[in-house]
């Protein structure tokens, strides 16, 4: 159940327990008090209620008294609930209503139990009642008689004016009431509290072991409430923070190799440059035929050197922000002709064959030096990973509505189906068991897509009789 159906459920039971309440104990107190039914207990509470009612009338002058406003209403409510009586005093009549029966009953029960006190006579579905009052500087006697049969039908089980009740069962009613308030106050609120407090607990929870760098706490809440999408979209943030802590410690472990890597390999090619270059100080090439393979050697590991330096310089140039492109108004078509026409020498000392075919002219945003480093990585990668002396590489262009396509494609081993996708992840390197690809250090299909995406594009792999690429670039009116 949602919080806001709890809310509204809660309001409802609040207002509905007070009035049930009401409605019950109202109804069975009616019900029991109903005079054929009752008994004379209850008719002699009622009584006592309405002498109660009237304490504070002056009853000295007996006729004057029952010409107060009050004290009419009171024996005209219970004349309507079948009830009449008689005053007297002797034979000094101060008020009476009854009719030509009840004086028949007056005569036959009361006429010889004068210095009777109370007495209750039931006879005939009628209820008698007697009673002296001596309290006044003039005793006098009451004669009391309810007939239901002569009661307002719609009074005769609901007439029960509220200072009718006993103040016993009013006392009772009320302390239930006030009771069953309290209780049902106290549930809805237990009730609300652990709605909303205990999602906020696990929340609380999991954003503290979270602050506390433990990823590996679940943050579970199972309740279909408000609070389920938050909770849940809450362990998705740990999940994908502990994904990326994940990644980003196997980024840092291999910038680490990377980089201890270069340094170790860096000290090589230096000792034999510094060994060189005091042979040629110290004269130990004396002939030119000597200087010159010195020289060779000289330059074999300067272009070591420089390669490693630019493999460094692509793992710190990885992470640089978009805003370090230079983007100036090219034509596509030409860079690319330019490029393959520079590096016609490497092509054909690694005997790669390349065919170019440029169907659509393309004018567009370029970083000519980071799309140059796309084109190179291409290149060393087919060479790199290819399993025989020689490969084919083609490069077809076209424009399709708004953005251009630019596949590669190369006729080298591929790679597995299921990473196609993962090959652009950085450091990335397929398994040795399966493919030559773990040859490479894992930077550069990730720069190639990082260069892409600064572009505006996309890029994407397959397998067709080799490894090949499609690269969409947005091409801007």
């Amino acid at each position: 159940m949602r919080v806001k159906t709890k809310i509204i459920v809660s309001n409802i039971v609040m207002v509905c327990i007070p009035i049930v309440l009401t409605l019950v104990f109202w109804t069975a107190y009616s019900l029991s008090t109903d005079f054929e039914e009752s008994g004379p207990i209850k008719f002699k509470n009622i009584y006592s209620q309405y002498k109660k009612r009237f304490s504070d009338i002056d009853w000295t002058d007996m006729r004057a008294a029952f010409s107060n406003e009050k004290v009419e209403k009171g024996v005209a409510e219970l004349y309507d609930s079948g009830v009449r009586f008689k005053i007297y005093s002797g034979d000094d009549v101060f008020f009476t209503n009854l009719e030509s029966g009840d004086e028949d009953y007056f005569r036959t029960h009361i006429k010889n139990q004068e210095s009777m006190d109370e007495c209750f006579i039931s006879q005939e579905g009628k209820y008698i009642f007697f009673d002296m009052e001596e309290k006044s500087e003039q005793p006098y006697n009451i004669f009391v008689i309810h007939d239901s049969g002569t009661a307002n039908p719609k009074l005769r089980k609901t007439f029960v004016p509220i200072y009718m009740i006993p103040s016993t069962s009013m006392t009772v009613f009320v302390t239930v009431l006030i009771l069953a308030i309290i209780i049902g106050e106290m549930a809805v609120t237990v009730w609300l509290g652990n709605a909303v407090l205990v999602p906020l607990e696990i929340f609380r929870r999991g954003t503290g072991e979270i602050a506390n760098g433990n990823l590996s706490h679940s943050v579970r809440y199972d309740s279909r409430d408000e609070f389920y999408d938050v909770v849940a979209d809450l362990d998705r943030m740990r999940i994908s923070l502990k994904d990326s802590e994940r990644k980003q410690m196997g980024y840092e472990e291999n910038r680490r190799r990377i980089l201890l890597g270069i340094s170790h390999d860096l000290r090589s090619p230096l000792t034999s440059i510094k060994g060189y270059a005091c042979g040629l100080r110290d004269g130990i090439a004396r002939t030119d035929e000597k200087k010159l393979s010195y020289y060779d050697a000289i330059l074999v590991r300067t272009n070591d050197m420089e390669s490693m330096v630019n493999r460094l310089y692509e793992l710190l140039r990885f992470d640089i922000d978009i805003t370090m492109m230079r983007f100036e108004r090219k034509s596509l078509n030409t860079f690319i002709e330019k490029f393959f026409d520079a590096k016609k020498s490497f092509l054909e000392e690694n005997r790669v064959k390349f065919s170019l075919d440029l169907r659509d002219e393309i004018v567009m945003d370029l970083d000519e030096f980071e799309m140059e480093r796309v084109f190179v990585n291409m290149i060393e990668n087919s060479v790199k990973y290819r399993t025989s002396d020689s490969s084919v590489l083609t490069v077809d262009l076209c424009k399709n509505g708004g953005n251009a396509e630019l596949v590669f494609r190369d006729n080298g081993p591929g790679v597995p189906d299921d990473c196609l996708e993962k090959i652009f992840e950085i450091f990335y390197r397929i398994d040795q068991s399966r493919s030559v690809a773990a040859k490479g250090n894992g930077l550069g299909l990730a720069i190639i897509k990082k260069v892409v995406e600064e572009h505006g594009g996309t890029i994407r792999a397959f397998n067709d009789n080799g490894l090949g690429f499609f690269i969409t670039l947005p091409v801007k009116a």
